[in-house]
């Protein structure tokens, strides 16, 4: 699952933590 850049959500955040 990949989110959009343009607005990054929590998908991204816990990508990253």
């Amino acid at each position: 699952i990949a989110a959009p850049r343009q607005r990054p959500s929590i998908i991204t955040l816990s990508n990253r933590a």
